[in-house]
């Protein structure tokens, strides 16, 4: 086999065993899902950092704070669609 070939498959591996150490049970899921942190779920969801908060505080998004204290978000639970900035005009 060729490098050109096995390199495209080891990364497609590397990338699968990243999820799967970053997988976590969510309970409002009722499933092992990808838990972000806030940054990394704001890119995905193309959102701002304030709007994952906000989706946080106003349980609009699933979320757990980890041992540490930190806050994962869960992947699964972020809007499929970019946001135009909803933001916390409905959170108070």
């Amino acid at each position: 086999m060729t490098e050109e070939k096995v390199t495209p498959k080891l990364d497609y591996l590397h990338s699968l065993i990243r999820r799967l150490e970053r997988s976590q049970w969510c309970a409002q899921c009722d499933d092992l899902v990808e838990m972000l942190t806030p940054l990394e779920a704001a890119h995905l969801a193309e959102a701002s950092l304030v709007s994952i908060y906000c989706w946080v505080k106003a349980k609009t998004i699933h979320y757990k704070f980890v041992s540490d204290g930190s806050l994962s978000v869960c992947a699964k639970s972020l809007p499929r669609e970019p946001t135009t900035q909803r933001l916390c005009s409905s959170v108070k």
